[in-house]
């Protein structure tokens, strides 16, 4: 599931960082920053990270990029919850007894450990009053189960 990500490496520095630096000018080593899937800047704005990334920064401004990296999940559990309302305003029951089903897939929306998408989307949904009935569930497998059911119809 999981890549390794590459060593951190210096790259190569630019022309003008071989002269010596002027007074306004600071000879600065640039370091590469691994790729990062989900995962790992979830891990990072819940400080579960190895050293790798987290050395990368001083004491306050880890504490600033871990807060943005939150915010980043934090985002897009409002997107997401923008774009279902939309959904839900526009596939509303006539029966109010039966609420729309929506599945959920994936592991950004059910492990993400600096945000919970499903209590966000709850709370946001639940704050609008022209909201139809809704249940998020998790179907274990439904892309697959999704597959079988085409190929059975058709």
């Amino acid at each position: 599931t999981g890549r390794a990500s590459p060593p951190l490496a210096p790259t190569a520095r630019s022309p003008s960082a071989s002269r010596s630096p002027k007074r306004s000018e600071q000879a600065h080593d640039h370091v590469r920053i691994p790729a990062l899937e989900t995962r790992d800047l979830d891990l990072f704005a819940v400080g579960e990270l190895p050293a790798a990334l987290t050395n990368l920064f001083a004491a306050d401004d880890l504490t600033t990029a871990r807060e943005l990296a939150r915010a980043v999940f934090q985002r897009a559990a409002h997107l997401t919850a923008a774009h279902l309302a939309a959904f839900l305003r526009r596939k509303a029951s006539p029966d109010a007894s039966k609420p729309v089903v929506i599945t959920a897939d994936g592991s950004t929306f059910w492990k993400t450990k600096a945000v919970s998408f499903e209590q966000t989307l709850v709370e946001r949904l639940s704050s609008l009053s022209d909201i139809p009935p809704f249940r998020i569930v998790c179907v274990d497998e439904a892309p697959m189960v999704g597959a079988a059911v085409a190929a059975c119809m058709g």
